[in-house]
């Protein structure tokens, strides 16, 4: 379901959904979220942002997206409105070349990411990486795990290449896959719970490929019980991502058969 949008003052606000697009979550119904559209230079390069402004509670979400999609996904979902609505900073951005509003450029990925997170001013945010986004968040998290306060891995692609440098990385990880993924298996998202030192992986019943499209009630229920846990952690020392996500609901279940979610990693 494509999301019909309004722009309002630079603002981008969800009004309402037809049927050709991903499907809106209940919380779409709900009151509009307003999250700023601008441009911030990176790298030589004017890349589209839509930004909630500063949050109450931290860490800020960074909304990254596949080679199928845009930052407009996260708001026609209802995914990014819900996070702001907790009292978070949502950052959703369009990659470089893809097919959203920000053109082709800005070098290698792991450095463009993280002087993305530099001139939007995200020291250690959550970052969701999904599918193609992989390619700019897996390095730039092996690189400079410390600018990282979780991951959230979407079933995104390069994971067999970050294997070794995964194993010693300490940043949080939670892992969302459908269990009828074709394009990166749930077997790949078992390797990265396995792998490294803080993960989980959480497989969606059902869900294809872009999990947050078929589940984006229970994908941002997730994201927001990652988030809650890593305060936890921080205040309480020992409480951990894991075990402040065990009454998460869905778990680790068995990947079964998988449905073809799009062509390529999307």
């Amino acid at each position: 379901m494509r999301a019909a949008v309004l722009l309002l003052g630079g603002g981008l606000s969800l009004l309402a959904c037809s049927p050709d697009g991903p499907p809106a979550s209940p919380d779409a119904d709900a009151e509009a979220m307003t999250l700023q559209e601008r441009r911030v230079e990176t790298a030589g390069v004017p890349v589209a942002v839509l930004d909630s402004g500063p949050g109450e509670r931290g860490p800020a979400f960074l909304l990254l997206h596949g080679a199928a999609f845009t930052k407009e996904d996260w708001v026609e979902t209802g995914i990014a409105p819900r996070l702001a609505e907790a009292g978070y900073r949502v950052v959703a951005v369009d990659l470089p070349g893809g097919r959203g509003a920000t053109p082709a450029g800005g070098g290698e990925p792991a450095e463009f990411l993280l002087a993305l997170m530099d001139s939007l001013g995200l020291e250690q945010p959550i970052v969701v990486t999904p599918s193609a986004s992989g390619r700019y968040a897996l390095p730039a998290l092996v690189r400079a795990p410390g600018r990282f306060a979780g991951l959230v891995a979407a079933a995104p692609v390069t994971i067999p290449q970050h294997k070794e440098a995964l194993a010693t990385c300490p940043v949080p990880i939670l892992g969302i896959w459908g269990s009828r993924d074709r394009i990166v298996p749930v077997a790949q998202g078992r390797v990265l719970a396995d792998t490294v030192p803080n993960g989980r992986l959480v497989v969606l019943e059902g869900a294809s490929h872009p999990s947050w499209l078929n589940e984006p009630g229970r994908f941002g229920e997730l994201l927001l019980e990652f988030a809650a846990s890593l305060g936890t952690a921080d205040e309480g020392g020992e409480a951990g991502g894991e075990a402040a996500l065990e009454s998460g609901g869905s778990g680790e279940t068995g990947g079964g058969d998988e449905d073809a979610a799009g062509s390529g990693a999307d």
